[in-house]
């Protein structure tokens, strides 16, 4: 409920923000300005030492001059590492898995294609089409299981 000094929320956060009738000296806000003048006056005179007094030469830009620098360059070997532990070790496993699909998996498709063919030259050799030879082969069954009956 609001009263004559504001909400129970402002209330509570009052001694977190100063008020507006409160009154700061300019000490801050100088103090800020001198700190970011010195903070821009050292940037450049740093900048200045570093590329005025000791110019870069082009051909020493990206060599290594330390171990570190070295390993910071090579993005700390992780793509090397990555390469022989999960690459290359996964290439070997799928191209095996490749020549054991071309050998096996192919070999057995394709014999099963040679048995079907082979089966379907034989049944096709048995079925004409003439009723003749379907009677002959039916009569020579009948021979065989009559001769079956009676050997027994």
């Amino acid at each position: 409920m609001p009263s004559d000094h504001g909400t129970r929320f402002a209330r509570f956060l009052e001694p977190v923000f100063a008020r507006p009738d409160a009154h700061h000296g300019g000490v801050a806000a100088i103090m800020l300005v001198v700190l970011s003048v010195v903070v821009v006056t050292a940037g450049i005179l740093l900048a200045w030492y570093m590329y005025m007094t000791n110019p870069v030469r082009p051909e020493t830009i990206g060599e290594t001059r330390t171990a570190l620098q070295r390993f910071l360059m090579n993005a700390w070997y992780v793509d090397r590492l990555y390469d022989r532990v999960i690459v290359q070790p996964l290439v070997a496993l799928y191209r095996a898995l490749a020549r054991f699909d071309l050998g096996v998996i192919d070999g057995l498709v394709n014999l099963t294609g040679r048995v079907v063919m082979l089966w379907s030259a034989g049944s096709r050799r048995v079925q004409t089409g003439y009723v003749v030879n379907y009677a002959l082969t039916m009569l020579a069954g009948a021979v065989v299981i009559v001769g079956w009956l009676l050997s027994r």
